[in-house]
Order: C-alpha cells, then sequence, then structure tokens
C-alpha cells in the first residue's frame, strides 16, 4: 500500500476533528473529511498490524542518507521488520511508518528493501516525506500543503540502462504560494555531485531543507577539496621549492623518452593541488603539444568545472556556505574570507569547530545571509558538458 497524499489529509482531519470534538466545536467540514476517508484511515491502521510504536530520538536515526562511493546509499540503525511498524519521533510530533527486509549484518545497515513515510506536525500545513530503496533504486520525496499551495518533490537515483550506473532526477512540481507561478523542474545529471554542481539554485532551495531534517547536508552538500581549491586557486601560492620541482617536471613532459615523460606525470600527481594552482594560472602558449596535453590531463581532475564556473562559485553564498562542511580548515578558512568580502559582514566562525558545531552555525547563517530564492523553470534535460562538470 502506498501512504499518498490523502491519507495525511484524513489523518490530519482526524486530529483536528478529535480535538475540535473535544471542544465542542466540531465543524461540518472536518466531519465530511473523517467520513469521505474512513476506509483509508482503516487502511493505515490496518497496515501497520496494530503494533505498539518503536522509538527514535530523531528521524536521521532511523534513515540515513549517505553518499559511498559516488551514489546515495540508504542506512538505518532500526531492525528489520516483519511488517510496516509505527515509530514514536521523540524530537518532534508526526506520525512515522517503515519497513526494512534484509540481514542486518552491523549496527547501521543497508537494508535490500526499505520504505519510510513521516508525516511532520510540528510545521503549518501538511508535509509529508518518504523514502523508498531497493538496493540501488533510491527515492526520496516530500509533498507540501500550505495557504491553498501544493508542492511536491522528488529525489531518484535510478540504475541507467546503458551503463549499468545509477542516475540522479530531480522534480519539483506546484506552487509555492497562491499567486506564484506553478514551478516545474525536472533535470537530471549522472550523480548527485554532478547535479549539485548543474543545478545548484535547484538542489539548494528543494533538497538541502529534506536532507537538512535528516541531517545529511554535511554529508552529501560539503564542497570536495579539488573544486574549493579551483576555486579559491589564486589564494594557494606554491613556495619557491614546490615551484622549481613543477618546472622540471614540465620540462620533463617533453623528454624523448616515454618513461621520463611518465615519470614527469607521476611527479605533478605528487604535488598535487599546488601544481594544479600554478598549471591553471600558467602561459602554455611556448610550450609542446605533448606538454600541454599531459598538462590538460593531469589537470582534468583538479579542475572539475569550468573557469566561468570557478569565478561564479566565489561569489555564490550558498556554494562558500557549503565549503565550510570541508574538513580541511584551510578550506574553510578561505570560503569565511570570501564571504565576508561578499556579505560585507563579520560572519564569526571558529577554524577548530567540530563539524556538528559547523552544520550548526552554516544553518544559521544560510538563513540569514541565503534566503530562498525561486529559480527558473526547467524542465530541459541537458546533457552532460564534459568540459563543464566532470
Amino acid at each position: 500500500m502506498h501512504l499518498g497524499r490523502d491519507h495525511v489529509r484524513i489523518f490530519l482531519a482526524t486530529l483536528l476533528l478529535t480535538a475540535a470534538l473535544a471542544q465542542g466545536q466540531a465543524t461540518t467540514t472536518a466531519v465530511n473529511e473523517v467520513a469521505a476517508g474512513a476506509e483509508a484511515i482503516k487502511e493505515i491502521g490496518q497496515s501497520v498490524n496494530g503494533t505498539s510504536p518503536r522509538t527514535a530520538a530523531h528521524v536521521a536515526d532511523v534513515v540515513q542518507i549517505r553518499m559511498e562511493e559516488g551514489q546515495l546509499v540508504i542506512r538505518t540503525d532500526q531492525a528489520p521488520t516483519a511488517a510496516r511498524e509505527w515509530i514514536r519521533i521523540a524530537d518532534r510530533p508526526g506520525l512515522c511508518i517503515f519497513e526494512a527486509s534484509g540481514k542486518q549484518d552491523s549496527p547501521v545497515w543497508v537494508p535490500k528493501m526499505l520504505n519510510f513515510s513521516f508525516w511532520n506536525m510540528s510545521r503549518p500545513g501538511r508535509e509529508a516525506t518518504h523514502v523508498s530503496a531497493l538496493l540501488a533504486q533510491i527515492s526520496i520525496s516530500r509533498d507540501v500543503e500550505e495557504n491553498e499551495s501544493v508542492m511536491s518533490i522528488t529525489l531518484i537515483q535510478s540504475m541507467q540502462a546503458h551503463n549499468d550506473k545509477p542516475g540522479m532526477s530531480l522534480r519539483v512540481s506546484g506552487s509555492e504560494s497562491p499567486g506564484h507561478e506553478p514551478v516545474r523542474i525536472a533535470v537530471s545529471a549522472a550523480s548527485l555531485e554532478k547535479l549539485l554542481l548543474q543545478y545548484p539554485q535547484e538542489t539548494t532551495r528543494y533538497l538541502l531543507p529534506i536532507m537538512e531534517d535528516f541531517r545529511q547536508v554535511a554529508n552529501l552538500f560539503a564542497v570536495d577539496s579539488r573544486l574549493a581549491w579551483q576555486v579559491f586557486s589564486d589564494a594557494l601560492k606554491p613556495d619557491a621549492e614546490t615551484v622549481q620541482r613543477i618546472e622540471k617536471a614540465i620540462a620533463r613532459l617533453d623528454a624523448e623518452a616515454y618513461a621520463n615523460r611518465d615519470a614527469a606525470s607521476t611527479e605533478l600527481e605528487k604535488l598535487g593541488q599546488a601544481a594544479a594552482s600554478y598549471l591553471g594560472r600558467l602561459d602554455r602558449s611556448k610550450l609542446s603539444a605533448e606538454q600541454r596535453s599531459r598538462i590538460d590531463q593531469f589537470l582534468s581532475s583538479w579542475r572539475p568545472i569550468d573557469s566561468e564556473q570557478a569565478r561564479a562559485f566565489r561569489h555564490d553564498v550558498n556554494f562558500l556556505l557549503n565549503c565550510l562542511y570541508n574538513d580541511d580548515p584551510a578550506v574553510r578558512e578561505q570560503a569565511i574570507m570570501q564571504l565576508r568580502a561578499v556579505t560585507g559582514k563579520p560572519i564569526p566562525f571558529e577554524r577548530d569547530w567540530s563539524a556538528q558545531q559547523r552544520a550548526e552555525r552554516v544553518s544559521i547563517l544560510r538563513s540569514a545571509l541565503a534566503p530562498a530564492t525561486h529559480p527558473a523553470d526547467r524542465t530541459e534535460q541537458p546533457a552532460i558538458d564534459p568540459k563543464g562538470v566532470k
């Protein structure tokens, strides 16, 4: 059975009717809502077999949405179930139904099948969040009804038939508030990482709040160090000794012996980000075709986006905030400096804060510095540009 929007409406109407009856204020509308949905309420009750609810401290303790080896993985600390069961979430009022099957081989495990539905009653309006997973097929969705507006958001990871690798798509439809034009977004990419890079406005506006509820923003939205240092490349100045090693390697890239050219490429890989920063600014007009080709090959893994997008990210508040999830203190320091320059505000942020402290501070800063925007409709699904996102 799928627990959809009608079930949410009926369940909440039942609660409202119960409260109204207690105060002698039951309305005809509330009575009709419940009467019309009696069978659906019965179905919800039957679906959990009348069991006593489990308990969990937080939604994130029931479902953990993680990025592992480039794809989404759903984990849980709940034991396998024989059927759908209630779960009482301690830190917020709401209805949670959960089921999972498979062999639990660790305290936090990956079920073969998982279904999770949570109806949040701590917020105005009606909000239902659903997570389903069957092997690599994962769906995360949220339906929101508030002030006569309805919004539906769905993230799907599915296997691509042509290469047997998971692809990612984001679908958004509805209206954010009365009077606004309907939102229609349908975008896709080869992975969540590429989806975040190609559609930063859409993923931040619609996907980030869901992941924030699951306490997974730092895990999923953290900016990779290679990308961060491409954006902040002007702040990374190799010392004289490193520059000398880079220049010697550049010369050897054009060596007559193939082994020597390969050794020079290996040396650049060892120098890593310092070499990428130096070579990204290097005038290559006097280099040979072999040298330019090998430098391009080296930079392809160290400069994941094109220069234009890198410049844009330097002024993107949400991107800079996501850099604060990075474990490298130097990346965070550069991000804070750039945030202060972009916003003109002091922005206190301690270098040695724990990951949890950083996540809490970023959430506060995002509310203050990057209020929600309304991205333009996107219904096209452009092909991945290998030069734009690698």
